[in-house]
């Protein structure tokens, strides 16, 4: 890895040559932050000094630091503003956050569901764009995010000490190392597997539960690395009765134990409880693959039940009992006369008189529209049986049927 810390010309100097020191901030990797006036642009800011003589500092680590550091320019990371060094000392320099730590704000308050929401939108923000950039964080923890001021929407991500840059070099050495606070880290980071970008969303989900609840949903007083690797291996989530539902939906998602089950950044940036809207649940791969799967086994059933149905058919000759199957188009159902209509129908025709030439010309001719109605109906039947719309020709009388001459009755060429 070639990683260096960029010369700064002079290395004689000492840290009062470059700031005026005002009082200590806390302590990060590699080193203590201070805070200080650049006496150059005469403002605040927050320097990191790293020792070069310190036999526990990795010159190798904290140079890798300094290169992420220097690519990066987001809102919701802090902002890195220069480097110096001499002899014996690194000076990093960042944006001063006047905010504090979140830390810092749950050992004074559990925040509200509202508050804690507009926490994590600005952590999974700033996760999905180190993620874009292949780059992990590998220690989020509340010490380790910062505000700009009181405002809990400027939120910043800091302290890039153990972070890398996920590539082809540095896979084999560095994404199998432990590294960061272990009871922030995801149980195939624990358990030396090989890791990539789902361990910054198990660390996310751990601020999750903390911003609403104020505790760790695993630690407890007294564990050891050891007790604590045995829940990760056998985990059993609780919840107090005020934590919201959604929240609830989107922390078992972070934390599920496989890690290409997990969401993304930019899917939990979508969950409705970051949110704050109605929007749809997203779903992981492979769950849309799960209900692809569902869909497809139930088409298959009912082809399958179709199939059944038509075979008992043809086998036993009839249709079977929850199928109903519409008489055949072509034939017309004409009811049968009963004896009595027959009777009278004939007493009639006994009776009546025998019909003119004109008479029967006009009955010829109505038999005959009658007929052609007849047929009429029987097409549009059909039609309607096969699911199609019938032809506008199907439906309309032929003009030779009502033009035809009507052949004479054969009873008035007998008489």
């Amino acid at each position: 890895m070639d990683f260096s810390i960029p010369d700064s010309g002079d290395q004689s100097f000492h840290f009062s040559d470059l700031y005026i020191l005002r009082e200590a901030l806390g302590k990060g990797s590699f080193g203590r932050v201070v805070r200080c006036v650049n006496k150059a642009t005469k403002q605040d800011c927050a320097v990191k000094i790293i020792s070069k003589t310190d036999l526990n500092i990795d010159l190798e680590a904290a140079a890798c630091e300094v290169q992420i550091l220097s690519g990066l320019n987001h809102c919701n990371v802090v902002k890195f503003q220069g480097i110096h060094h001499n002899k014996h000392h690194i000076f990093l320099e960042m944006e001063l956050l006047r905010g504090g730590t979140l830390g810092a704000l749950l050992k004074q308050r559990r925040l509200r569901d509202e508050e804690a929401a507009t926490v994590m939108w600005g952590i999974f923000r700033a996760v999905s764009y180190l993620h874009s950039r292949d780059i992990l964080h590998r220690d989020l923890k509340p010490d380790n995010i910062m505000f700009l001021s009181e405002d809990l929407s400027t939120l910043k991500v800091a302290d890039f000490g153990v972070s890398a840059k996920f590539g082809q070099h540095l896979f084999a050495r560095t994404f199998e190392d432990m590294c960061g606070t272990v009871s922030f880290m995801a149980p195939e980071q624990v358990m030396h597997r090989n890791y990539s970008k789902p361990v910054d969303l198990w660390s996310s989900a751990v601020i999750l539960y903390m911003t609403i609840t104020g505790g760790h949903p695993l630690l407890e007083p007294g564990d050891t690395v050891q007790s604590y690797t045995l829940k990760l291996q056998r985990l059993e989530w609780s919840f107090p009765n005020y934590f919201n539902p959604l929240a609830r939906q989107l922390f078992l998602h972070l934390t599920n134990s496989q890690p290409l089950e997990r969401y993304t950044a930019d899917q939990a940036l979508s969950h409705p409880w970051v949110t704050r809207t109605h929007s749809e649940v997203p779903r992981t791969y492979l769950e849309r693959l799960a209900e692809f799967n569902s869909h497809t086994q139930f088409r298959r059933l009912c082809s399958h039940l179709v199939a059944l149905g038509s075979l008992l058919y043809l086998k036993n000759g009839k249709v079977p009992k929850h199928a109903t199957v519409p008489p055949p188009p072509s034939t017309l159902i004409i009811p049968e006369r009963s004896p009595q209509t027959a009777l009278k129908s004939q007493a009639l025709s006994a009776v009546s008189p025998k019909p003119t030439v004109k008479e029967a010309n006009k009955s010829a001719l109505r038999r005959r529209s009658t007929e052609c109605l007849d047929v009429q109906r029987s097409r549009r039947y059909s039609a309607f049986c096969k699911g199609q719309s019938p032809r506008s020709s199907a439906l309309r009388p032929v003009a030779s049927t009502y033009l035809r001459k009507p052949q004479l009755s054969p009873l008035r060429k007998l008489g």
